[in-house]
């Protein structure tokens, strides 16, 4: 799916969300409450966050973090823990 398609899906779940926070002070409130924000936001996140998930993922996947291992070394203030 490219940037684009992404952006359209994810506008239209996020929709609802906006429509609700706008009225709900005035007593409005979409059909299930949390659990249907909870699940809209979930589709939201997972459709516009995908990419970013897969690279995140990927790069955990190739990193170690056996102590003593070249990419686990922190620089603080010159120190090197």
């Amino acid at each position: 799916m490219n940037v684009t398609n992404r952006f359209w899906v994810s506008l239209i779940f996020s929709l609802p969300m906006l429509i609700e926070m706008i009225l709900k002070p005035f007593g409005w409130m979409l059909p299930g409450g949390e659990l249907t924000m909870f699940a809209l936001t979930t589709i939201v996140m997972i459709i516009a966050g995908g990419p970013f998930i897969k690279t995140a993922t990927a790069a955990f996947k190739k990193t170690s973090f056996k102590h003593g291992h070249p990419s686990c070394h922190w620089h603080i203030n010159g120190l090197h823990l």
